[in-house]
């Protein structure tokens, strides 16, 4: 017999662990697409494929996929990569957040 106790009004979201991963796929992604604009001298808003840094010598071995049935964009250098499923997105960084509250 199981025994645990119950807090009235607390679920877990069983959505949690897909988000997570999809979000750490985002990072890598990110992470790749930087890495490949300084390797390459490109430009902040230039165009990135997946072509560009999916291969076995490139800078992702594999493909990412989103758990739920999301799709990835990894939009152009200097923005963030997203997923097509809501909530799966990459945090504020603090020293953007930090940016904006300075402006006010």
């Amino acid at each position: 017999m199981e025994h645990g106790i119950r807090v009235k009004g607390f679920r877990r979201d069983a959505s949690r662990p897909h988000t997570n991963t999809c979000i750490a796929y985002l990072k890598q992604m990110d992470s790749a697409k930087e890495q490949w604009a300084m390797d390459n001298h490109e430009p902040v808003g230039a165009k990135v494929t997946f072509s560009d840094l999916v291969g076995p010598t490139l800078y992702m071995k594999a493909k990412a996929t989103c758990s739920k049935p999301g799709k990835y964009i990894l939009g152009r250098i200097g923005t963030k990569s997203w997923c097509t499923v809501e909530g799966h997105v990459l945090p504020e960084k603090k020293t953007e957040k930090l940016k904006l509250e300075m402006l006010w």
